[in-house]
């Protein structure tokens, strides 16, 4: 979007830049399009003045970036005004003037022909040096109906204007296009949705809009995917069925996608846990062999070492304790602590890092503090 604001400044040309269409190969740009429609016949002046309104109240709307539209009415042209009293006096018909015009300045299709093996077109045309100029028209000639020439200076005049590049018509109705996306934190819907409302307020009576491309195609789908995934899944519950002969089987292949995206999010939890830095769980959990030879309560030293950890920074790291917390060792020296008699496997960070004071394989620490307790 910011360079679209400064592209705008250049007076030469036409420069916008839009996003790729969401499907690769289906439409041409992203974001959606629509058109304004002068129902009303009032022209081009009328259509590009709320074009410009309609535009310019969708660039002040939060939900909606990058609006642009092709649609000018400034292009330099040629105004040929024809006198059809004076061309009815000489005995020429408009019709062949409209001809000459068109000959002469664009092309006129003959036939085709073989040549070399290929198909050639044949097109009528003057060359280019004798149409570049304004001057080059009224040296053209037309023929009457008597057969004379007659030279298009004395039927005609040549004057400067300016009109659209286009005549773009949408529904048998004059319209212009504009082309939107949504802003940054908004959908698409949302987008839509203020441009309808902005149109509902800025445009004149006589104009309306309407959706067209990709956008139309989903105005007119609507929600159908809230009922299209579920009979899809149906359709292939049935296939299944008919292609095990069973109910039952169907049912688990359906659920493989549910399990896999479950055990993801655990799986995602469970690196959190593993990635704790040894001197932290040290602060968590203390140092046993430290604690037995100053001969201070185990369990105690563990709990202030987590008071205070958790004072400093356990909101930024609360996952990481919970996990610390939750992976602790309860022997039968605990009794007093309702020690079940069982250990399990010492907290994976400290095993894997090598701490030189985690007891030998098979000893069990003195103390050990409980989940609950802490």
């Amino acid at each position: 979007m910011a360079l679209n604001k400064k592209y705008a400044g250049i007076q030469d040309a036409f420069i916008a830049m839009f996003p790729p269409p969401p499907v690769n190969g289906l439409g041409t740009i992203g974001g959606f399009k629509l058109q304004i429609e002068d129902r009303a016949g009032l022209g081009y002046e009328a259509l590009n003045d709320a074009t410009k309104a309609f535009m310019t109240a969708m660039q002040k709307a939060p939900e909606i970036a990058g609006v642009f539209s092709s649609f000018q009415v400034n292009v330099p042209q040629l105004f040929a005004d024809i006198d059809r009293t004076k061309a009815l006096q000489l005995g020429v018909p408009v019709t062949e003037v409209f001809n000459t015009l068109q000959i002469y300045l664009g092309s006129y299709y003959v036939n085709d022909f073989n040549k070399f093996g290929r198909t050639y077109s044949v097109y009528v045309q003057a060359d280019a040096p004798f149409r570049a100029r304004a001057d080059d028209i009224r040296q053209l000639k037309v023929r009457s109906s008597s057969g004379d020439m007659v030279p298009l200076s004395a039927l005609l005049k040549v004057r400067q204007s300016a009109g659209p590049e286009r005549a773009i018509r949408y529904n048998g109705c004059l319209s212009s296009d504009i082309n939107a996306a949504a802003a940054p934190g908004y959908s698409s819907g949302q987008a839509q949705e203020a441009a309808t409302r902005i149109a509902a307020e800025t445009l004149p009576p006589g104009f309306a809009f309407e959706w067209t491309d990709l956008t139309y195609q989903e105005f007119i789908a609507g929600n159908s995917g809230i009922w299209v995934f579920p009979l899809a899944i149906l359709l292939v519950f049935l296939v299944l069925a008919a292609l095990y002969e069973s109910l039952a089987l169907p049912l688990s292949i359906i659920m493989i996608p549910l399990n896999a995206k479950t055990w993801t999010i655990v799986g995602h939890v469970i690196p959190l846990g593993e990635s704790v830095p040894v001197d932290r769980l040290d602060s968590c959990f203390g140092n046993d062999r430290e604690v037995r030879i100053r001969g201070v309560d185990n369990r105690s030293h563990r709990l202030e070492g987590t008071r205070r950890e958790f004072d400093r920074d356990c909101r930024l790291s609360g996952a990481h304790h919970r996990f610390c917390l939750g992976r602790c060792e309860v022997t039968p020296d605990d009794a007093e602590l309702g020690g079940s008699g069982q250990t399990s496997d010492i907290i994976t960070s400290r095993r894997r890092s090598g701490d030189r004071h985690l007891p030998p394989s098979g000893r069990r620490p003195d103390r050990i503090a409980e989940q609950q307790d802490l």
